[in-house]
């Protein structure tokens, strides 16, 4: 099911909107230097978008978070970690440009 179909109905598009706003801007100021600070933590915060982004209509933002919280549980790498965490936000930042163009189709 694209979970997209169901942004038609308001109230869902209200937790839809709460969802991206959170996560963009948590994600719009965090850099990977201080995000790796605590690999784990961030790996946690990604699995938690990579169970959550696909049921909000975000199928790509959700495995851009699992190939993260993967990588960095299996390898500890920074260096591996860093281009996937800069994937996560560019599909994040993604996320809430494609919301702000369907606000705009409904509401304008």
């Amino acid at each position: 099911m694209d979970y997209r179909e169901l942004w038609t109905d308001p109230d869902f598009l209200t937790m839809v909107i709460e969802y991206v706003d959170v996560h963009a801007d948590k994600y719009g100021v965090l850099t990977f230097d201080s995000a790796f600070q605590d690999p784990l933590k961030l790996a946690a915060e990604a699995h938690k978008v990579a169970g959550s982004a696909g049921m909000y209509g975000f199928p790509d933002m959700g495995d851009s978070a699992r190939a993260l919280e993967i990588s960095i549980r299996e390898n500890g790498s920074c260096e591996e970690a860093k281009p996937l965490f800069e994937d996560l936000k560019a599909r994040i930042a993604q996320a809430a440009e494609e919301l702000a163009a369907f606000r705009a189709g409904v509401e304008g």
